[in-house]
């Protein structure tokens, strides 16, 4: 992630934050169980305005 981010900064690409988040890999996301809205918080916290759907449309 490291050499991926100074090849990207190189190229005027700012990072702010890299993290690997497995959405669809994770159960309390995809069953929504117990915990699911303070996932959801941590997501939109990296990324503000980021769409997840609970299936409660």
């Amino acid at each position: 992630m490291t050499r991926m981010r100074r090849k990207l900064e190189a190229n005027g690409v700012e990072i702010y934050n890299i993290e690997i988040i497995d959405l669809h890999c994770d159960p309390t996301l995809v069953l929504g169980l117990n915990g699911v809205e303070q996932k959801i918080d941590r997501i939109d916290r990296i990324e503000p305005g980021g769409s997840i759907s609970t299936g409660d449309s």
